[in-house]
């Protein structure tokens, strides 16, 4: 069973269209996917493909080498549970960064909510001029926004 939480956004523009992302949007949950998929997520799953790159001038992703290996989008696999496949795009991303930002998620710590919501409402995974209180997107923060992309909720870790 394949499920893809990441599509089930019905927002559009007033054309129609679903709105696009900005390059320094984009920019950002590059960071974010590629810290869940290269050391988050792990302990729950594998991943069986993904797509990779940005356009390039990308903020936080210039040159053609960094552009190239941005992920983009991810399926992974369940470990315990091979039926289980799951794929995230940054829209998908963006939509559970959203989320967590907007209030109380049980598994997740009030400061890992903090810092989730400031760096989502600036794009900033670093936190370098975040107030205290507020700390980097690391690999926990990551995979609790990968886990409620692909899953619908935070369910491990």
């Amino acid at each position: 069973m394949t499920t893809d939480h990441s599509t089930q956004d019905t927002a559009t523009t007033a054309q129609g269209n679903r709105p696009r992302l900005s390059p320094i949007r984009i920019g950002f949950l590059c960071d974010v996917l590629g810290t869940a998929v290269e050391g988050g997520i792990g302990y729950w799953s594998h991943v069986l493909r993904g797509e990779r790159g940005v356009p390039a001038g990308t903020p936080g992703w210039e040159g053609a080498d960094m552009a190239a290996l941005a992920w983009t989008s991810v399926t992974v696999v369940d470990i315990e549970d091979d039926e289980l496949v799951y794929t995230v795009t940054l829209a998908g991303l963006a939509r559970a960064l959203n989320a967590l930002s907007r209030g109380p998620v049980t598994s997740i710590s009030d400061d890992g909510r903090r810092s989730l919501a400031w760096a989502n409402r600036h794009n900033d995974a670093g936190a370098g001029d975040a107030p205290d209180g507020v700390s980097d997107i690391d690999a926990d923060l990551a995979d609790c926004a990968f886990q409620l992309a692909a899953l619908g909720t935070v369910l491990y870790g």
